[in-house]
């Protein structure tokens, strides 16, 4: 599909604003990371294996993962846009 350029620069706002939304969301994740000791990826496999309980704060954390993700494949998609 092309994309009329007209929105390019929209897009590429969008894109930026995605970007800026994950790093926040990273960041608040690597908060929790030395907390619990272990990256967000083995929290993830962890935490979704019923290993670690349900602490309230670790519900936070994986909704942040998610989060962060969700900016990553949204970003992805408005470079697949771009290009």
């Amino acid at each position: 599909m092309a994309v009329p350029v007209e929105v390019l620069p929209a897009l590429r706002r969008e894109g930026r604003i995605c970007e800026l939304a994950r790093r926040e969301l990273l960041e608040r994740c690597r908060t929790f990371e030395a907390r619990f000791s272990m990256t967000s990826d083995a929290f993830v496999r962890r935490f979704d294996a019923g290993e670690l309980g349900d602490d309230e704060g670790l519900f936070e954390w994986r909704a942040l993962v998610e989060g962060a993700e969700r900016w990553r494949s949204l970003g992805a998609r408005l470079e697949e846009m771009l290009a």
